[in-house]
């Protein structure tokens, strides 16, 4: 779990945008995801629960 973001301007967004460079297009955006929890997706004992 974790929250996302969009930026269209900054570091990230430059980052992005020279990577891209001679690959695609210029990115419109980049999107950024700050993961806060990681839960287990296994079956078993331990299905669902929080990795720390």
């Amino acid at each position: 779990m974790g929250t996302a973001e969009i930026q269209t301007e900054g570091a990230y967004y430059e980052a992005a945008k020279k990577w891209a460079e001679g690959r695609m297009g210029v990115p419109k955006a980049v999107g950024i995801i700050h993961v806060e929890r990681i839960f287990n997706l296994q079956s078993g004992a331990n299905a669902g629960k929080e990795i720390t």
